[in-house]
């Protein structure tokens, strides 16, 4: 199987998509319209999650700027994306996507978007309360906060948007 790495077949479908919910339908690869009534106003759309695919920092953003182009291009310039989707963890990831260096036009992502899972185990009863918050602060201490000083350094207009925000509290 043949890999398109310029992400041009994924831009295509992702603006379908797009444009059939926010546009009233969409135009196929042939042309040919398809009416669904839809015209919803949507704001952001997360593109992709979590690499879940095996894509890739640097696939990911050349992926990212691709979908961008055709959605701010030909279909619905006022839909943001937000991306990566990525667990904050892996900060190499996102802090390359960050930059807008490494983008294809020079221009960082509108919404950097990340997730958070945490919990806590221990305890007496199966569960350390107090340290499930304690996990929460160290997050925010070594990884939310070194991302928002990356932000305001190469890219202070982009929002950051902490989603996905999953404790693990088994009971």
């Amino acid at each position: 199987m043949q890999v398109n790495e310029t992400c041009a077949d994924m831009a295509g479908y992702v603006g379908r998509l797009i444009e059939h919910y926010t546009q009233g339908g969409h135009h196929d690869s042939c042309g040919h319209w398809h009416g669904g009534g839809f015209t919803y106003n949507w704001d952001f759309i997360s593109i992709l999650n979590e690499n879940e695919h095996n894509t890739g920092g640097t696939r990911y953003t050349i992926c990212f700027d691709a979908i961008r182009a055709v959605v701010e291009n030909t279909l619905n310039s006022s839909v943001k994306l937000a991306g990566p989707e990525e667990v904050l963890y892996a900060k190499e990831y996102t802090y390359s996507f960050l930059d807008p260096k490494n983008h294809k036009n020079g221009r960082a992502p509108d919404i950097l978007s990340n997730h958070f899972y945490g919990g806590a185990l221990g305890g007496k009863d199966g569960h350390d309360y107090e340290g499930f918050f304690k996990n929460i602060d160290s997050w925010m201490d070594s990884l939310v906060l070194p991302l928002v000083a990356l932000k305001d350094a190469v890219a202070p207009k982009t929002e950051l948007l902490l989603n996905e925000f999953i404790p693990f509290l088994n009971e």
